[in-house]
């Protein structure tokens, strides 16, 4: 995985987003030689039905039924569904 400084990633951010999308790499983020960020490619839409149905399949503990447990599963779901264009 590549490594660049918070400086580097700055003074070149437009590069570095075409590296990460383009070729599909991850790329960490370092301030005085410690991870700060990474920056990735978005997930593939795929993975985000997959885990949509994992979670939806999982439903409300029987254990401790939650009243807003579809409302916060509804939430998810908008957070995880990616628009129809390409970036």
């Amino acid at each position: 995985m590549k490594r660049m400084s918070a400086r580097e990633a700055s003074r070149g951010f437009s590069a570095l987003i075409d590296e990460v999308y383009f070729n599909s790499e991850e790329v960490i983020i370092e301030r005085d030689g410690h991870p700060v960020a990474l920056v990735s490619p978005p997930p593939k839409k795929g993975n985000f039905e997959e885990f949509q149905r994992w979670l939806v399949a999982r439903g409300p503990s029987s254990a401790a039924p939650e009243d807003d447990w579809q409302k916060e599963v509804d939430e998810v779901r908008a957070l995880l569904t990616l628009p129809d264009h390409q970036w």
